[in-house]
Protein backbone atom coordinates (compact mmCIF):
# COMPACT_ATOMS: atom_id res chain seq x y z
CA UNK A 1 0.00 0.00 0.00
CA UNK A 2 0.91 3.61 -0.44
CA UNK A 3 2.50 5.87 2.14
CA UNK A 4 2.02 9.11 0.25
CA UNK A 5 0.52 10.71 -2.84
CA UNK A 6 2.59 11.87 -5.77
CA UNK A 7 1.92 14.45 -8.47
CA UNK A 8 2.84 12.71 -11.71
CA UNK A 9 3.71 13.81 -15.19
CA UNK A 10 4.96 10.62 -16.83
CA UNK A 11 5.27 8.92 -20.19
CA UNK A 12 5.08 5.17 -20.47
CA UNK A 13 6.49 3.01 -23.27
CA UNK A 14 6.48 4.79 -26.64
CA UNK A 15 5.64 1.62 -28.57
CA UNK A 16 2.42 2.34 -30.49
CA UNK A 17 -0.42 -0.14 -30.35
CA UNK A 18 -4.16 -0.34 -31.01
CA UNK A 19 -6.87 -1.80 -28.81
CA UNK A 20 -10.30 -2.53 -30.19
CA UNK A 21 -13.16 -1.16 -28.14
CA UNK A 22 -16.00 -3.34 -26.92
CA UNK A 23 -19.59 -2.74 -27.92
CA UNK A 24 -21.10 0.60 -26.80
CA UNK A 25 -22.30 0.98 -23.24
CA UNK A 26 -25.91 -0.06 -22.85
CA UNK A 27 -26.30 0.94 -19.22
CA UNK A 28 -27.44 4.54 -18.83
CA UNK A 29 -24.98 6.74 -16.95
CA UNK A 30 -26.53 9.52 -14.81
CA UNK A 31 -25.85 13.14 -15.68
CA UNK A 32 -22.99 14.37 -13.48
CA UNK A 33 -23.49 17.09 -10.91
CA UNK A 34 -19.93 18.40 -10.91
CA UNK A 35 -19.60 21.95 -9.66
CA UNK A 36 -17.44 23.10 -12.57
CA UNK A 37 -17.26 22.31 -16.26
CA UNK A 38 -14.49 20.23 -17.75
CA UNK A 39 -11.55 22.41 -18.73
CA UNK A 40 -10.55 23.10 -22.35
CA UNK A 41 -10.57 19.95 -24.47
CA UNK A 42 -7.96 21.10 -27.00
CA UNK A 43 -5.02 19.47 -25.25
CA UNK A 44 -7.07 16.36 -24.53
CA UNK A 45 -8.02 15.95 -28.18
CA UNK A 46 -4.34 15.96 -29.05
CA UNK A 47 -3.44 13.38 -26.42
CA UNK A 48 -6.53 11.19 -25.96
CA UNK A 49 -6.46 8.71 -28.87
CA UNK A 50 -7.46 5.26 -27.61
CA UNK A 51 -7.63 3.96 -31.19
CA UNK A 52 -3.86 4.53 -31.35
CA UNK A 53 -3.21 3.24 -27.83
CA UNK A 54 -2.69 6.76 -26.52
CA UNK A 55 -4.31 7.89 -23.24
CA UNK A 56 -4.20 11.09 -21.22
CA UNK A 57 -5.60 11.71 -17.72
CA UNK A 58 -6.07 15.30 -16.55
CA UNK A 59 -7.38 14.90 -13.00
CA UNK A 60 -6.52 12.92 -9.90
CA UNK A 61 -8.79 11.98 -7.00
CA UNK A 62 -7.16 11.78 -3.58
CA UNK A 63 -8.84 9.88 -0.74
CA UNK A 64 -7.86 9.58 2.90
CA UNK A 65 -8.35 6.36 4.81
CA UNK A 66 -10.04 6.53 8.19
CA UNK A 67 -8.24 4.02 10.39
CA UNK A 68 -6.91 3.92 13.97
CA UNK A 69 -3.85 1.89 12.90
CA UNK A 70 -0.78 4.09 13.05
CA UNK A 71 1.24 1.92 10.63
CA UNK A 72 -1.52 1.61 8.00
CA UNK A 73 -1.43 3.68 4.80
CA UNK A 74 -3.48 6.84 5.12
CA UNK A 75 -4.17 7.71 1.49
CA UNK A 76 -4.97 6.31 -1.94
CA UNK A 77 -6.15 7.75 -5.24
CA UNK A 78 -6.60 7.38 -8.96
CA UNK A 79 -6.35 9.38 -12.18
CA UNK A 80 -9.32 10.29 -14.37
CA UNK A 81 -10.23 11.40 -17.86
CA UNK A 82 -13.34 13.48 -16.97
CA UNK A 83 -14.70 13.47 -20.52
CA UNK A 84 -15.02 9.70 -20.92
CA UNK A 85 -15.12 8.69 -17.24
CA UNK A 86 -12.13 6.38 -17.77
CA UNK A 87 -10.05 5.70 -14.65
CA UNK A 88 -6.33 5.02 -14.34
CA UNK A 89 -5.21 2.93 -11.38
CA UNK A 90 -1.48 3.57 -11.13
CA UNK A 91 0.72 1.69 -8.67
CA UNK A 92 2.10 4.57 -6.63
CA UNK A 93 -0.98 6.77 -6.42
CA UNK A 94 -3.49 3.97 -5.98
CA UNK A 95 -1.26 1.90 -3.72
CA UNK A 96 -2.36 -1.50 -4.99
CA UNK A 97 -0.35 -4.51 -3.88
CA UNK A 98 0.28 -6.47 -7.09
CA UNK A 99 4.02 -6.19 -7.75
CA UNK A 100 3.92 -7.02 -11.48
CA UNK A 101 1.05 -4.71 -12.46
CA UNK A 102 2.14 -1.17 -13.32
CA UNK A 103 -1.29 0.33 -14.06
CA UNK A 104 -4.86 -0.44 -15.11
CA UNK A 105 -7.16 1.61 -17.32
CA UNK A 106 -10.86 1.13 -16.56
CA UNK A 107 -13.30 2.06 -19.33
CA UNK A 108 -17.07 2.54 -18.73
CA UNK A 109 -17.86 -0.24 -21.24
CA UNK A 110 -16.29 -2.98 -19.12
CA UNK A 111 -12.91 -2.92 -20.85
CA UNK A 112 -9.91 -3.17 -18.51
CA UNK A 113 -6.38 -2.66 -19.85
CA UNK A 114 -3.65 -4.04 -17.58
CA UNK A 115 -0.07 -2.88 -18.13
CA UNK A 116 2.58 -4.98 -16.45
CA UNK A 117 6.28 -5.80 -16.49
CA UNK A 118 7.20 -9.44 -17.04
CA UNK A 119 10.04 -11.33 -15.36
CA UNK A 120 12.43 -10.18 -18.10
CA UNK A 121 11.60 -6.50 -17.59
CA UNK A 122 9.55 -6.16 -20.77
CA UNK A 123 6.41 -4.00 -20.77
CA UNK A 124 3.30 -5.96 -21.76
CA UNK A 125 -0.48 -5.54 -21.96
CA UNK A 126 -3.43 -7.72 -20.99
CA UNK A 127 -6.98 -6.89 -22.06
CA UNK A 128 -9.90 -7.98 -19.84
CA UNK A 129 -13.61 -7.74 -20.62
CA UNK A 130 -15.50 -7.37 -17.36
CA UNK A 131 -18.91 -7.62 -18.99
CA UNK A 132 -18.11 -11.22 -19.95
CA UNK A 133 -18.01 -12.19 -16.27
CA UNK A 134 -21.20 -13.18 -14.50
CA UNK A 135 -20.68 -10.74 -11.63
CA UNK A 136 -20.73 -7.83 -14.10
CA UNK A 137 -23.60 -8.87 -16.36
CA UNK A 138 -25.86 -10.56 -13.83
CA UNK A 139 -28.09 -8.04 -12.08
CA UNK A 140 -29.24 -9.36 -8.76
CA UNK A 141 -33.04 -9.64 -8.90
CA UNK A 142 -33.30 -8.25 -5.39
CA UNK A 143 -30.73 -5.45 -5.79
CA UNK A 144 -33.26 -2.62 -6.04
CA UNK A 145 -35.34 -4.04 -3.22
CA UNK A 146 -32.16 -4.43 -1.17
CA UNK A 147 -31.30 -0.76 -1.74
CA UNK A 148 -34.79 0.41 -0.81
CA UNK A 149 -34.88 -1.77 2.30
CA UNK A 150 -31.40 -1.13 3.69
CA UNK A 151 -30.30 2.27 2.36
CA UNK A 152 -31.95 5.27 4.00
CA UNK A 153 -31.54 8.69 2.43
CA UNK A 154 -30.81 11.50 4.84
CA UNK A 155 -31.33 15.24 4.39
CA UNK A 156 -27.67 16.18 4.59
CA UNK A 157 -25.48 16.88 1.56
CA UNK A 158 -21.78 17.66 1.62
CA UNK A 159 -19.27 18.99 -0.90
CA UNK A 160 -16.13 16.93 -1.53
CA UNK A 161 -13.01 17.71 -3.52
CA UNK A 162 -12.43 21.47 -3.90
CA UNK A 163 -9.20 23.09 -2.75
CA UNK A 164 -7.33 26.34 -3.35
CA UNK A 165 -5.61 24.93 -6.43
CA UNK A 166 -8.59 23.29 -8.17
CA UNK A 167 -12.24 24.08 -7.55
CA UNK A 168 -13.96 21.04 -9.01
CA UNK A 169 -16.16 19.16 -6.54
CA UNK A 170 -18.86 16.54 -6.13
CA UNK A 171 -21.93 17.08 -4.00
CA UNK A 172 -22.51 13.96 -1.94
CA UNK A 173 -25.93 12.87 -0.68
CA UNK A 174 -25.93 11.23 2.73
CA UNK A 175 -27.22 7.65 3.05
CA UNK A 176 -27.19 5.26 5.97
CA UNK A 177 -26.78 1.60 5.12
CA UNK A 178 -28.00 -1.22 7.36
CA UNK A 179 -26.47 -4.62 6.71
CA UNK A 180 -29.01 -7.46 6.86
CA UNK A 181 -28.66 -10.06 9.62
CA UNK A 182 -26.15 -7.87 11.49
CA UNK A 183 -26.20 -4.76 13.62
CA UNK A 184 -23.58 -3.08 11.46
CA UNK A 185 -24.40 0.28 9.89
CA UNK A 186 -22.42 2.55 7.61
CA UNK A 187 -22.75 6.21 6.70
CA UNK A 188 -22.05 6.96 3.04
CA UNK A 189 -22.10 9.95 0.70
CA UNK A 190 -22.99 9.22 -2.94
CA UNK A 191 -22.68 11.37 -6.06
CA UNK A 192 -23.67 10.98 -9.72
CA UNK A 193 -20.61 11.13 -11.98
CA UNK A 194 -19.31 9.98 -15.37
CA UNK A 195 -16.80 7.66 -13.74
CA UNK A 196 -16.51 3.97 -14.58
CA UNK A 197 -17.57 3.08 -11.05
CA UNK A 198 -18.74 -0.48 -11.75
CA UNK A 199 -15.31 -1.25 -13.15
CA UNK A 200 -13.72 0.39 -10.09
CA UNK A 201 -15.85 -1.61 -7.65
CA UNK A 202 -15.53 -4.94 -9.48
CA UNK A 203 -11.78 -4.77 -10.14
CA UNK A 204 -11.00 -6.72 -6.96
CA UNK A 205 -13.14 -9.59 -8.21
CA UNK A 206 -11.14 -9.70 -11.41
CA UNK A 207 -7.78 -9.04 -9.73
CA UNK A 208 -8.13 -9.68 -5.97
CA UNK A 209 -4.37 -9.26 -5.48
CA UNK A 210 -4.81 -5.49 -5.92
CA UNK A 211 -6.34 -5.08 -2.46
CA UNK A 212 -8.53 -2.07 -3.27
CA UNK A 213 -10.45 -0.48 -0.35
CA UNK A 214 -13.87 -0.42 -2.03
CA UNK A 215 -16.52 -2.98 -1.19
CA UNK A 216 -17.18 -5.00 -4.34
CA UNK A 217 -20.92 -5.18 -3.65
CA UNK A 218 -21.20 -1.46 -4.45
CA UNK A 219 -21.41 -2.58 -8.07
CA UNK A 220 -24.38 -4.82 -7.32
CA UNK A 221 -26.43 -2.24 -5.47
CA UNK A 222 -25.43 1.09 -7.04
CA UNK A 223 -25.95 2.21 -10.65
CA UNK A 224 -23.05 2.82 -12.99
CA UNK A 225 -21.56 6.26 -12.34
CA UNK A 226 -22.53 6.45 -8.65
CA UNK A 227 -19.33 7.24 -6.78
CA UNK A 228 -18.99 6.59 -3.06
CA UNK A 229 -17.32 9.76 -1.80
CA UNK A 230 -17.25 8.71 1.82
CA UNK A 231 -17.96 5.63 3.89
CA UNK A 232 -17.58 5.37 7.66
CA UNK A 233 -18.57 2.48 9.90
CA UNK A 234 -17.67 1.41 13.44
CA UNK A 235 -15.69 -1.64 14.47
CA UNK A 236 -16.99 -3.75 17.38
CA UNK A 237 -14.66 -1.77 19.67
CA UNK A 238 -16.21 1.48 18.45
CA UNK A 239 -13.22 2.62 16.38
CA UNK A 240 -14.25 4.18 13.03
CA UNK A 241 -13.07 2.77 9.70
CA UNK A 242 -13.62 3.96 6.15
CA UNK A 243 -12.44 6.53 3.63
CA UNK A 244 -13.43 9.87 2.12
CA UNK A 245 -12.56 11.98 -0.91
CA UNK A 246 -10.11 14.60 0.28
CA UNK A 247 -9.45 16.59 -2.88
CA UNK A 248 -9.51 16.62 -6.67
CA UNK A 249 -6.41 17.93 -8.41
CA UNK A 250 -5.44 18.91 -11.93
CA UNK A 251 -2.90 16.34 -13.13
CA UNK A 252 -1.15 15.21 -16.27
CA UNK A 253 -0.48 11.52 -16.87
CA UNK A 254 0.18 10.06 -20.32
CA UNK A 255 0.21 6.39 -21.27
CA UNK A 256 1.17 4.85 -24.61
CA UNK A 257 0.17 1.20 -24.65
CA UNK A 258 2.89 -1.40 -25.14
CA UNK A 259 2.45 -4.13 -27.70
Amino acid sequence: MLTGLFACNKKQSNIPSKVSEDSPVTREVPVPIDSSATLSNTYREENWKPQDGQFYFSESYHFELITPETEAPKEFGFYLDPESGSILLEKYLTGFQDEMTDWLILRPNGLVLQGFTDEFGKKKLLVHHLHKHHYYTQTRPYAQADFEAFWTKKEETKEFGPNKYYQKSHRGVHYQRQYPKTEEKADLYLAKTRLATHELYYIDRLLPELGMPYRTDYGEVLDQGILVLKEVYAQPNGQPLGFQLKEIMASEYHIQLPE
